[in-house]
């Protein structure tokens, strides 16, 4: 896990393989269907080196090993006071039912349970998210702490981005998530291999570090494809 923390590289190309979107602003579109969810996420575990990151500690050795592995127990719910928004839009007709569907959570984030709106075992859709603050992007990192374990497509194409694997993917959130939306396939569980895991927002803001929310994805009728909770990949 940690000797390739900053190699988030075939993360982004597993991205790239399925964006592949016309460029639109794609928040100021209109949706057919709104969902407000009121239940808070579960905890998550959030590891330390991410606000190491942000206050720019040394954490890492000349070998681009992380000096700490200690992760630390965050209660969403009492630490980050923001909502996120997440936008599902059809690009196969009837993957999802609606041809579009935003879900909102006015605090704390929330955890998408995929399996709730795709339809069909074939198809492509456009997923777009954000948290719920206006502030400039430079105030801004996005982090992934993925879930998904690696494993191989019918034609042998490697999908997943391993257990607790950590990427910086600040750049590739604010010029294609935002703006223009990933296209995800749902052949073969791709979607969850792809998207599984945490979207951790944190802002800086006046020199004070703040979480600001989580964006959870998760899919329960392919929890094959997903890690294990408690365990961690070396």
């Amino acid at each position: 896990m940690h000797r390739n923390i900053f190699k988030f590289f075939n993360f982004i190309f597993l991205f790239l393989i399925f964006s592949a979107c016309e460029k639109k602003e794609i928040f100021k579109d209109s949706v057919e269907k709104k969902i407000t969810v009121q239940i808070l996420p579960k905890d998550i575990e959030v590891p330390s080196h991410v606000w190491d990151l942000l206050e720019s500690k040394a954490i890492f050795n000349l070998s681009g090993q992380l000096v700490s592995q200690e992760t630390l127990q965050f209660k969403f719910e009492e630490n980050v006071f923001i909502g996120a928004t997440v936008r599902l839009l059809e690009k196969t007709p009837g993957i999802l039912g609606p041809a579009s569907i935003e879900i909102h959570a006015p605090r704390a984030g929330l955890e998408v349970d995929l399996a709730n709106y795709i339809k069909l075992d074939k198809g492509t859709f456009i997923l777009t998210f954000k948290p719920d603050l206006e502030i400039k992007p430079e105030q801004m990192k996005v982090y992934f702490i993925s879930r998904s374990k690696i494993r191989k497509s019918i034609v042998g194409q490697s999908l997943g981005s391993g257990c607790n694997k950590f990427y910086d993917v600040t750049d590739y959130f604010r010029n294609i998530i935002l703006k223009e939306g990933i296209e995800i396939n749902v052949t073969e569980g791709r979607h969850i291999s792809l998207l599984g895991g945490h979207f951790i927002f944190l802002a800086s803001q006046e020199g004070a570090i703040r979480a600001l929310t989580q964006i959870t994805f998760i899919d329960s009728v392919h929890p094959q494809y997903l890690c294990n909770e408690k365990k961690e990949e070396t």
